[in-house]
């Protein structure tokens, strides 16, 4: 488990070739695609998912791998992850999505990446916020204007 906290995927992928448990957990609920995807650790990820980890396993706080690499924004994760059929709409803590959380935390090109792959834009929290909210309420004007226009593209149509 503390090998996948690493910045470094050689001693993950040593012990995954060694046969290293793929779906244990810490005291948190984090299994190794968990740490990995918000450490950025691309190659861990794709050995993970290669290796049948669960793509859509939550933790604790009902954090999934794609939420974690969205948040952080490592669009290199978070396309291993879609490639692997994550779900882009599963809700989160406080019914946010991984669309929700990018917008929040600002990561324009993981809310670009998860919009072009179909990721709900409609979709709310259990407060009524959705994405455009979380960008403005985070000041991230980048992700305002890009989800903004959509926006107006859909409301055109």
């Amino acid at each position: 488990m503390l090998a996948c906290e690493s910045e470094s995927s050689d001693v993950p992928l040593l012990l995954l070739d060694h046969g290293a448990a793929i779906e244990s957990t810490d005291e948190d609920g984090d299994n190794p695609l968990l740490m990995a995807a918000e450490g950025g650790l691309v190659e861990v990820v794709r050995a993970l998912a290669e290796r049948g980890a669960r793509i859509d396993a939550t933790n604790n706080s009902g954090e999934s791998a794609l939420m974690k690499a969205s948040m952080k924004g490592h669009a290199d994760v978070v396309s291993v992850l879609l490639e692997n059929k994550a779900s882009m709409d599963l809700r989160g803590p406080n019914g946010a999505t991984a669309l929700w959380i990018a917008s929040e935390h600002g990561q324009l090109d993981v809310v670009k990446l998860l919009v072009e792959s179909g990721a709900s834009v409609a979709l709310k929290t259990d407060d009524g916020l959705d994405a455009l909210a979380a960008a403005r309420g985070g000041g991230h004007h980048d992700v305002v204007d890009y989800l903004a226009q959509l926006e107006e593209i859909a409301d055109n149509c």
